[in-house]
Formats: C-alpha cells, structure tokens, sequence
C-alpha cells in the first residue's frame, strides 16, 4: 500500500516541477502590433471585441472579503432588429479555469455574447475570483497560500451576487438573465439556493451543460476524482493556483502534438476524455484557444467538485476535519443546497456527448427543482455535441445560440 502514494508523490513533484520550469505566463496585450515580437500571448477582452467589431467595456468590483473582479459588458449591436430604446440584459457566468473570453474568442458566428449582442442584448461577463483578470486582492497577492483559500462556495456567495448587483446599478433594470456554461451554472443553482431572493432579480436561467447533481460514474469521473484525490495527498487545504494561464500548454501543443498523427492523436486523448470526443473543435487547427485557457482556479475548487462526484450530493464544501465544519456550518457535515428554492423559469441544453453532464445528471436536477418553476429543457440535436462545444463548435450557433434566442423571443422569458 505504501507504493501508490510514493509514486503520487513523483508524479505530483514532477507535474509541479514543469510548471515551475515552464510556467511564465502568457502575456496580454490590446491589439495584435503591440505582440508582434511575442510567440505565445493573448489579446485582452477589450482587443478582441475591438478587432471584432463591437463595442466593450472594462468595469471593476471588489467583493466583502477583498478580492477585486473585473466586468466586461458587450454593447448591443445597434443595427439589431431586435434593439428596442430599453434593452434586455443578460450575465454571462463562464465555466471552470475560464474567462470571460470564452464566451468571445472566435467572433461573431460563433461566439455566444456576440449572438446575444446582434439580438440586441445589453451583455455583461463576469470573471471568478482567481483567473487571469481577478486576481488583485485588497491585502493579500496571489503568492499568497490565503488568496487562493477559496472554493465553489465563494464563486456563488461572494463573486456573484456584487458582480449581479454591479449590473442591476449600472442598468437601471429589475431582471436580468442568467446564462451559465458548465461551473457557471453550478454558481447559479448555488446562488438561488442559497439566496433565494435572487430569483426575484432574474428573468430567466439558462443552464447550457448543467453540472449539479453526478449521479452514476463513467471513466471521465474516475480520471477527475482519481487526480484530485492523488494532489490532495499532497495538498489537503488545496490553497494554491491550479491551472494557470501559462505557456507550458501551448508550448507543449507546438512543439509535441504538432509533430506528427501520433502525437497529435496522444494529445487529443485528455481532452476528448474529459469534454468528450469533439469534431467541431480541433486542438491541432486551432492552437492558438491554448493561450486563453486554463487561466486559473484554486485546487480547493476543483476538491469541491470532487466531493460532488463522489457523494452524488450538491452541498457546500466539505472542509478537511468535522472540527472545522462544525466551526462554519455549525454541523460535522455540510450543508446542500436547496435547489427547491429555485422558481425562476429555466431553461436547459444537454449535450448527448458530454460526460460531464449527463441525461441522468440533468433529470436528477429537474426532478428536484419545483414542479410548477416554468421549465424547457432541449437535447443538442447532434449526436456528437460534447461538454465543452457550447463554447467552441463550429456549429455552436446554429445547434445552440439560434436556438436559445427563439425560445428566449417565443416563450415569453426576458421580457421586460
């Protein structure tokens, strides 16, 4: 028995020494002439709406326990047959290790906040505490063990409701729409459970590859749970940055998966074991997506999803001893999320192919919202669509966003 964890303990010592021999970050500039000397960088949110065409914002929150969050808001495209003189707003929540460039890397066509803007949507883009545009604090640096002491909780409790507020002030509007993508809709269904006065502020909640309720195993969570429980050997707070925004991926991409089939085909095996096999997004054509993501989380996040694949349960996170629980949530176990407390009209995607929310995951969910919260729940007519296409298929747009704007217009939802 005293064999595996000594060969964790490589593996572990080992993946942290790349990093640390690999991990400068990657560089953000404005536009594409201030990076012309450097090989790997990212355009910031502003220089790709810029470049693209639309019109963006820059706006900044700081939250109750000192973490300053940056806010991005798209302008409504004022060619919009849909643009009215009082526009709707909707917030967009990204996914784990993302940004809010996720929701507008490839442009229009493609990109959802732009589909939403071109509809006439006043859009707003939050970023977590942690990823490459929140990470200022009032006190403590990201060096520090303490910046990164965060989990789920803190996303859902502490980031969104100043970032929603920010958003309600700044528009002058009652509602607004939710559209989460994958941990964007865990943060959701965590807020309204938890705060369930927010369901009063919003509209409509779009739940695009819902991750809530894990309720059986398949080789993806077994990978997931096997690595998180092998780092937090080594880490049991998991207060430190796990996935940075770094040139170690795209290097790697560069200089080894780009080399031949083989390589390529050895590259594609974690993601298409994670997201599920994709066709519509290719890591090999389009290297450059590698340089926007991961863009950092806290492990103490990633341990937090964990314990739902483990448990089966959707609850707040589970601290490393009952004394510690019991000192925050004033029981040895934590507490779950009431997800009954959930009234705000929903609406749901399902990718067939995405192993990471599955047709059981998301009837789990649904069986336990209340049954009169008005419901529309669509499977992605594409046999192949995975977990992680809602943001990056080529026909991401025509299978989804399209789609979600009709049943936006036609069911009622987000009306002013």
């Amino acid at each position: 028995m005293g064999i595996l964890p000594s060969k964790t303990i490589m593996l572990f010592g080992a993946f942290q020494f790349m990093l640390l021999w690999f991990d400068f970050r990657i560089k953000q500039f404005r536009t594409y002439d201030e990076a012309i000397s450097t090989e790997f960088y990212a355009l910031d949110f502003i220089g790709m709406a810029n470049i693209q065409g639309y019109q963006a914002e820059w706006h900044n929150v700081t939250t109750d326990d000192g973490y300053h969050l940056t806010l991005f808001r798209i302008l409504p495209n004022p060619i919009s047959r849909n643009a009215t003189e009082k526009r709707r707003v909707v917030y967009m929540a990204h996914g784990l290790g993302a940004t809010a460039d996720i929701f507008v890397i490839f442009g229009r066509g493609r990109s959802i906040a732009y589909s939403f803007a071109d509809a006439g949507y006043d859009v707003w883009i939050g970023n977590f505490r942690g990823n490459s545009y929140s990470r200022k604090h009032e006190t403590l640096s990201p060096e520090d063990e303490e910046f990164w002491n965060f989990s789920m909780d803190e996303y859902a409790l502490m980031d969104l409701p100043v970032l929603l507020d920010y958003v309600f002030e700044a528009t002058k509007q009652p509602r607004i729409t939710f559209l989460g993508h994958s941990l964007g809709t865990t943060t959701g269904l965590m807020l309204l459970s938890a705060k369930p006065e927010y369901n009063a502020k919003l509209d409509t909640l779009i739940l695009l590859a819902p991750v809530s309720y894990w309720t059986s195993h398949n080789p993806t969570r077994t990978f997931i749970s096997s690595l998180a429980h092998s780092l937090r050997m080594m880490s049991p707070r998991g207060a430190y940055e796990f996935q940075p925004q770094a040139v170690v991926l795209p290097r790697i991409i560069k200089h080894f998966c780009l080399i031949n089939d083989f390589t390529r085909d050895l590259c594609y095996i974690p993601y298409d074991l994670i997201l599920g096999p994709s066709r519509q997004f290719r890591v090999d054509t389009e290297p450059e997506f590698f340089c926007y993501y991961p863009a950092g989380i806290s492990a103490k996040t990633y341990y937090h999803y964990i314990q739902h694949v483990d448990t089966g349960t959707f609850r707040r996170y589970k601290h490393e001893t009952e004394a510690l629980n019991l000192n925050v949530y004033g029981s040895e176990e934590p507490p779950d999320y009431n997800v009954t407390n959930i009234v705000t009209p929903t609406v749901i995607f399902h990718a067939p192919n995405d192993p990471l929310s599955t047709a059981d995951d998301v009837e789990t969910l649904i069986s336990r919202l209340p049954s009169d919260t008005p419901l529309v729940y669509e499977r992605v007519d594409s046999d192949e669509f995975n977990h992680g296409d809602f943001m990056l298929a080529k026909n991401a747009d025509k299978l989804v966003y399209s789609k979600l704007l009709k049943i936006l217009s036609q069911a009622g939802f987000s009306k002013l």
